[in-house]
């Protein structure tokens, strides 16, 4: 299993596929189903050390859109920038160990609400090489 569980779907983190043909109302509450997920994944699977590395990544580099350590981001709409501030602010201060992602009264009762969900299981396949066909034992 990926210790990273937002490499195992990227467009579940940091957005989604724009080319689905439905309307701007189906795509944001698409948008927002799949930022719910991702939140709870990352508050359920990744461990604080990387929370907090995460956190730091999307400070250092300004990232405007997707989630990152538990936290969405809003976006670079103009009307935004307030929400955005305060979500970097937030990221800079899991980033330094001042707060805990999973404690956050939000992040606290998302985990609440979603505690009886199964976390998705990651599968991996392997290919063994060897005779392709069936094998007779006569």
């Amino acid at each position: 299993m990926n210790r990273n569980p937002c490499a195992d779907d990227p467009d579940l983190w940091f957005g989604y596929a724009d080319d689905n043909g439905t309307d701007g109302a189906a795509k944001a509450r698409s948008y927002e189903s799949a930022a719910l997920e991702a939140r709870a994944l990352c508050l359920r699977r990744c461990p604080l050390a990387l929370q907090r590395q995460c956190a730091r990544r999307a400070v250092e580099h300004g990232v405007e859109f997707g989630v990152w350590a538990g936290i969405k981001l809003p976006g670079n709409q103009y009307r935004k920038r307030g929400e955005l501030e305060r979500a970097h602010e937030t990221l800079r201060r899991i980033a330094a160990g001042e707060i805990n992602a999973r404690e956050l009264p939000e992040n606290a009762a998302l985990l609440e609400r979603r505690q009886h969900h199964p976390i998705p299981a990651v599968a991996t396949v392997f290919h063994l090489g060897g005779p392709v066909g069936t094998v007779s034992a006569a």
